[in-house]
């Protein structure tokens, strides 16, 4: 159970960090401590992506009782913080903001990192947290999680 979530976990990393790097349009003509940097946020980037997006999906494929209790509440206080770092960080992923800067990339277009569905369609969003569709996506998912934890939780406690 373990092992195949980990599995996933670096094979999304591996893959979606590659992808990025050879269809990214801002990180080509990079010097080696740039691309050097760039990857370790990449592959930070992706484990969260994956974590924050997909521990969901292997906690009902491995039926919410046989996880711990404590990994779901963890899971749910992890969603929580997320939300909490973009709404005092001005809607905007710290990684987003570095990533710009070191591809001297102004912060306002928020274009620093992609997801999996933007490097798979190579798609350059300029205007990512500031309530766009996609935005509010990603912002119902957590939430819709967090209410599926919090059910977890309970449902666990009787």
């Amino acid at each position: 159970m373990i092992k195949l979530y980990f599995l996933s976990m670096i094979l999304f990393t591996i893959i979606m960090t590659t992808a990025d790097i050879l269809t990214n349009k801002h990180y080509k003509n990079l010097s080696k401590n740039k691309i050097t940097k760039l990857i370790l946020m990449l592959i930070t980037h992706n484990i969260y992506y994956f974590t924050q997006y997909f521990t969901i999906l292997f906690i009902l494929l491995f039926g919410f009782r046989n996880v711990p209790s404590i990994i779901i509440l963890f899971y749910l206080f992890y969603l929580l913080g997320t939300m909490l770092h973009w709404i005092t960080n001005n809607r905007r992923c710290y990684l987003t903001d570095v990533t710009n800067d070191l591809l001297e990339l102004p912060r306002s277009k928020r274009i620093g990192m992609r997801d999996f569905y933007a490097i798979i369609k190579n798609i350059h969003y300029e205007n990512d947290g500031t309530g766009t569709f996609r935005d509010n996506l990603y912002w119902s998912y957590i939430i819709l999680t967090c209410c599926f934890c919090g059910i977890f939780l309970f449902k666990k406690s009787k």
